[in-house]
């Protein structure tokens, strides 16, 4: 029977990195787990220690939170944690160049799909205009 897991020893690895460089970055700041879960409104500090064991992962909409705790540009905290959470998702958006022929035919899918997008939003809001003004109204 196969088994499928993300606790691969490669992703236990990276999360074990990602937690240390959150480390030096907490440590950087001259704070303490505690004093970071505070700022961060979390209620408790093993948070922060689970992060930096690499047992946790920093939600993706604490990154800003995060960033701003420990005094790191938005951009290069995210970057950095992709790299240590998301290594695929990171090398596609940050290391891998693109060819000119790969630029062109993103260019050309990205206006392709603005007119369908603006239609289906027009033929929607018309919809629900249309709905709003058909039902009786509730007082």
């Amino acid at each position: 029977m196969l088994k499928v897991s993300d606790k691969s020893d490669e992703t236990v690895e990276l999360r074990v990195k990602g937690g240390r460089w959150l480390k030096s970055l907490r440590e950087g700041a001259g704070m303490s787990q505690s004093q970071v879960a505070k700022v961060l409104g979390i209620e408790y500090y093993t948070f922060i220690s689970q992060l930096e064991s690499g047992r946790g992962r920093v939600p993706s909409a604490q990154y800003a939170a995060f960033a701003k705790a420990y005094n790191v540009p938005l951009r290069e905290f995210t970057r950095t944690l992709l790299s240590f959470y998301e290594p695929a998702l990171h090398y596609a958006l940050f290391e891998h160049e693109e060819s000119p022929e790969e630029l062109e035919r993103m260019k050309q899918n990205m206006q392709a799909a603005e007119p369908d997008t603006v239609a289906n939003l027009a033929s929607r809001i018309a919809k629900l205009e249309a709905k709003l003004l058909s039902s009786p109204r509730k007082r």
